[in-house]
C-alpha cells in the first residue's frame, strides 16, 4: 500500500514539475502581437528556404495527460474472427490469414469490420508512411493513440489481398488532470523548423494531434497530446516528426 502510494506521489510531481516548467515558459513569452508577428516572420523564413508547407490550422485544442494499460484480452475479435490462426505474444494479437483464405480488398471489408466494432479509426497518416499496410487507431478522449499500445495494423500481399493483422488495446483509462491548452500545428511547425528538423526542399504533409507515451509507473503508460507530421526529405526519405503539444519540446526519435 505504501509503495502505491509513493508511485502515486511520483505522478503528481512529474505533472507539477511539467506545469511549473510550463507556466515559467509562458511567463517569458512575448505579448500576443510580437509572438505573432515572430511566428509569420518564421513562417516566411521556411517558405524562402523552399519548405513546402501545409494548409495548417492555427486553433488551439484541449487535451489531458492520461493514463492506461496494455490490455490482453481480444474476446471482441475472437467473435468477430473465430475461425483464423491466432496467438497473443505481449499483449499483442497476431491474426494469419491461410493462402486459401486470403481477402481480397475490393470485395471484402474485413479491415474496417473489425476496426469500427471496437472504435478504431483509420490513420492516414501513420498509413502513409508503410508499405502494404494500413493503420488504424484507437481512441481516448476523442484523439487517436499513436504509440503502438493502441493499433490495428492490416497487412496486405501484392495482389492486394488481406493477409494477416496485429492488434494493440489499452484500457483502465483515466484523466490525471483538468484539460489544458495545446500549442496549435501551426506553432508545432514553427517548433519542428527551430529544432532543425525542416530542411531546404522539405515537403511537410498535414499534422494529426494524438496521444503518445513517454513513460510508464505502476504498470500504467503515461499519455501526453503529440502533433506528428510526415517530412518528406529532398532526397525522398519520408521521417515521422513529433512535437510535445503542451510544451513544444521536440520529440523526434
Amino acid at each position: 500500500m505504501q509503495f502505491k502510494r509513493i508511485q502515486v506521489l511520483m505522478i503528481i510531481l512529474f505533472i507539477a514539475v511539467d506545469l511549473f516548467l510550463f507556466n515559467w515558459w509562458r511567463s517569458g513569452r512575448q505579448s500576443d502581437t510580437q509572438v505573432t508577428n515572430a511566428s509569420s516572420n518564421v513562417i516566411q523564413e521556411m517558405r524562402r528556404q523552399k519548405i513546402d508547407l501545409p494548409q495548417f490550422s492555427n486553433k488551439r485544442e484541449y487535451a489531458n495527460y492520461i493514463a492506461a494499460k496494455p490490455d490482453h484480452q481480444f474476446d471482441e475479435t475472437y467473435q468477430l474472427l473465430p475461425t483464423y490462426s491466432s496467438k497473443i505474444r505481449q499483449n499483442t494479437l497476431e491474426v494469419q490469414f491461410s493462402q486459401r483464405h486470403n481477402i481480397q480488398l475490393p470485395t471484402q471489408k474485413v479491415a474496417k469490420k473489425i476496426a469500427n466494432a471496437q472504435g478504431y479509426q483509420h490513420n492516414a497518416l501513420l498509413t502513409q508512411l508503410a508499405d502494404d499496410q494500413s493503420y488504424y487507431s484507437q481512441t481516448m478522449a476523442g484523439l487517436p493513440v499513436l504509440s503502438v499500445g493502441g493499433q490495428l495494423i492490416f497487412s496486405y500481399n501484392r495482389k492486394q489481398e488481406l493477409t494477416r493483422f496485429t492488434q494493440t488495446k489499452v484500457t483502465h483509462i483515466k484523466r490525471l488532470r483538468d484539460e489544458r491548452v495545446t500549442i496549435t500545428e501551426k506553432d508545432a511547425l514553427i517548433d519542428l523548423y527551430q529544432f532543425n528538423e525542416l530542411n531546404s526542399g522539405d515537403v511537410v504533409g498535414r499534422g494529426l494531434l494524438g496521444y503518445d507515451t513517454q513513460l510508464t509507473v505502476n504498470g500504467y503508460d503515461i499519455y501526453l497530446p503529440v502533433w506528428i507530421f510526415v517530412v518528406t526529405h529532398s532526397n525522398g526519405k519520408q521521417q515521422l516528426v513529433k512535437i510535445n503539444a503542451f510544451t513544444g519540446e521536440n520529440l523526434t526519435s
